[in-house]
């Protein structure tokens, strides 16, 4: 099953697009920052997906996406690749 990584990230990625959009309807101002948690999440993804594609669901923007991954190492990206829950 070469696609199965693929659809992992991919569930993944949906998963990560909501807790985006819960931390953006929680949060106390427009100006606060997104948490380091949800960028580092983020930027792991982008190693398995294409930069774009994640940036475009979770609605950043692609170049600080990809600043964001130059800036130091994501967390492990087991969270990636790990088991998905049914």
């Amino acid at each position: 099953m070469a696609d199965e990584p693929f659809h992992q990230a991919e569930a993944a990625l949906a998963e990560l697009a909501e807790q985006f959009e819960d931390w953006r309807r929680s949060r106390t101002t427009g100006q606060e920052r997104i948490p380091p948690s949800l960028w580092d999440r983020a930027v792991a993804l982008s190693t398995a997906l294409p930069r774009a594609r994640v940036a475009r669901r979770l609605r950043l923007r692609s170049t600080d996406l990809r600043k964001r991954g130059l800036a130091g190492p994501a967390t492990v990206a087991t969270e990636v690749a790990g088991p998905v829950p049914d």
